[in-house]
């Protein structure tokens, strides 16, 4: 892929993260597309492509948003490090198995950020946190990465196919 392309895939995730967020109202828990690009760069691509595409979204994330910056970068790599390890070991081309992966890590992702808050020193009631945004984040995250897994293994097929 093109420096272009990833420039613009990259600014195109940013913008509709920004735009989810200002649709879901503050205290509320936003669809985090940054964290379904970077699941699913981990899927397509294997563990160290995710890692750089989880932690460049997230230095982003973290640069716009202002606090604790570098825990959302950290966290979006490692997820996306384990989506790649975990694509190594699973059958990819099963939308729900996606779906559960995505259901996993998307709470995991918000447990790494809550573990590596409460070490920064910023307390707070970590089941709670968990159930009211770690799950929906999950269940959005099952949701969006399937579809972003059909669109881009779709892609990168054309792709294949013509330089065959």
């Amino acid at each position: 892929m093109s420096w272009w392309a990833l420039l613009a895939l990259y600014c195109g995730a940013m913008f509709g993260q920004l735009t989810l967020s200002a649709v879901f109202g503050y205290q509320q828990t936003a669809p985090d597309l940054l964290l379904a690009v970077a699941i699913t760069a981990g899927l397509l691509r294997g563990p160290l492509p995710g890692a750089l595409w989880g932690g460049a979204l997230g230095f982003g994330a973290d640069i716009i948003a202002g606090r604790l910056i570098g825990l959302t970068a950290v966290a979006l790599a490692l997820t996306a490090a384990i989506a790649g390890l975990l694509a190594r070991r699973v059958f990819r081309e099963n939308l729900l198995v996606l779906s559960a992966i995505a259901l996993l890590l998307g709470t995991a992702s918000s447990a790494f950020y809550g573990a590596g808050a409460w070490m920064l020193g910023v307390r707070f009631d970590v089941i709670r946190s968990l159930t009211v945004v770690g799950v929906p984040v999950g269940l959005y995250s099952a949701l969006l990465v399937p579809i972003l897994y059909a669109l881009a293994y779709k892609r990168l097929r054309l792709r294949e196919r013509a330089e065959d």
